[in-house]
This record gives C-alpha cells, structure tokens and sequence, in this order.
C-alpha cells in the first residue's frame, strides 16, 4: 500500500486493524493479491493462446475469517465477532455507505466465481489468500504508520451483546415489546 488513496478492500483491512469494525459484517470476498492482478496482466500480453477477458477469484473468504487471521498475525486487536444480518439491515438505514438493497443481495450471501481459467490458460498460480491477508496487513501497518491499540471498551461489550444467542434473544424481547 503505497499510494494516498487506499483501495476499498484495503481500507476495510485498514479500518479492522483500527478498530472501526467492533463487529464484522456478514460478507464475503474473493481474496486476490494484488501481485498475482499483476503477474495475470504480463502473462495475458506473453501468451498468444490468451484471448478474451480472465476473472481473477482465488477464494472467497468470509470478513470475520480475514479479522481472524489479522488478530492472529499482527498485535492488533480485531474483532472477528460476525454482526447479524438484522443488524446490517439497521446499519443500512444509518450509514450512507450502505443500502438497504445492498444489503439484501450482498449479506450472508456466497459467492461463486470461478477463477480456474487464468491457471489453465496463462499458467497463473494464486498466492494463498492467508498469506495475502497477512501481507495486506503487514504493508499498511508499515506504510501507513499505525501502532496497535489496546482493546476498547466499545468493543469488548460489542462482541458481548452482539454474540449469536444475545442477539436472539434481543430480537425475540423487541418482537414482544411491539404492541
């Protein structure tokens, strides 16, 4: 990460690093490093056999899984602890980042992109999506100078409100309470 505009899957790394996710939204991602982006674009231009467009997906790769191997591999405290779908539906109404029907197509959703075609047709070999994750991390901690936080409050009763049974348990008091 070395330009002033962070990618947008970058800036979510970023942002989980920081503490700005107390809870990880219910989303997948197709995890590809940006080096194997690369090497894909020099190989389609050596290669005659390479006509046509490539989609690049090496895994998909659940956001609390990404926040587990951040908290593993760095000294940041991450949360890996999944938001409800309900939740990023009350989020959506609040966050002008999200929608409603954002919501509605993209959470708890999985994904099924096949990206076999760049490794049959130009050879390409994926790095693994951990150590992608690793090193995404590792590069914005270096280049963007941050410095591990201690675990905040917020995140702490966080993790304890919103963790599966809670949540439940919430929704079936506020199904109650509604005349």
């Amino acid at each position: 990460v070395l330009c002033s505009r962070v990618p947008t899957s970058v800036s979510v790394v970023e942002d989980m690093l920081t503490g700005k996710y107390p809870l990880c939204p219910p989303l997948e991602w197709d995890v590809v490093d940006v080096r194997d982006v690369a090497l894909a674009h020099v190989l389609g231009m050596e290669q005659e056999q390479a006509e046509g467009r490539f989609l690049l997906a090496n895994e998909n790769m659940e956001l609390s899984k990404i926040a587990s191997i951040l908290r593993e591999h760095t000294k940041f405290s991450v949360s890996s602890t999944e938001m409800p779908v309900w939740l990023l539906y009350v989020v959506a109404l609040f966050d002008p980042r999200v929608s409603v029907e954002w919501v509605h197509a993209h959470a708890g959703r999985v994904l099924l992109h096949d990206g076999s075609r760049p490794c049959q047709v130009l050879g390409l070999e994926y790095r693994s999506p951990e150590l992608t994750v690793k090193e995404c991390g590792d590069s914005i901690v270096l280049h963007r100078q941050l410095k591990p936080l201690h675990t905040s409050v917020v995140t702490v009763v966080a993790n304890f409100i919103f963790h599966p049974w809670v949540s439940w348990i919430v929704l079936v008091l506020a199904l109650y309470a509604v005349p």
